[in-house]
């Protein structure tokens, strides 16, 4: 009995080196999916006008928040809108700029409303962070305007129309 443990052992023991060989393939599948990222470096502006030069409108107020974008697209653009109307006579306006190694192009200072504008075209492969500033913009025919919210947001999304 024990000569028939011996030989089945050495049985599995040959029949295992026969399969085995110095190297093996192995088939590595992989991709990397669209990555569409964008950040405000801050929740919350408060925009306040409270004063004027005499005889001219009353002064703006201003406010800059940074923004960081990841994509690896091509020709992306951010655009920003407004949750709500603003009175008569208020602007609310958004300018964004590209970054220091100048992906992107600013459309400048932009009016916001509840219809999306852009603010920054032609982003591809950006991994960086980059200025933005918020205007308030008041006549005196706006009036006294009790502290109002109006909710912004930034959009990153395909730069062709």
């Amino acid at each position: 009995m024990n000569k028939l443990v011996v030989i089945a052992i050495s049985l599995i023991v040959s029949a295992a080196t026969c399969f085995a060989t110095d190297d093996d393939t192995l088939s590595i599948d992989y991709s990397v999916e669209e990555i569409n990222e964008v950040n405000l470096h801050l929740s919350y502006v408060a925009l306040t006008i409270g004063s004027a030069i005499p005889g001219q409108q009353p002064n703006y107020d201003i406010a800059g928040v940074s923004h960081d974008i990841t994509t690896n697209g091509i020709n992306k653009k951010l655009t920003g809108v407004l949750d709500g109307a603003l009175e008569d006579g208020v602007t609310i306006t958004a300018s964004f700029h590209s970054d220091r190694f100048g992906n992107g192009l600013s459309t400048g200072e932009r009016s916001l409303s509840t219809d999306p504008v852009d603010l920054l075209t032609g982003i591809s492969h950006r991994a960086s962070s980059a200025a933005s500033n918020f205007r308030l913009y008041a006549d005196v025919s706006a009036g006294i305007i009790a502290p109002k919210e109006r909710i912004f947001t930034l959009t990153l999304t395909d730069g062709a129309d």
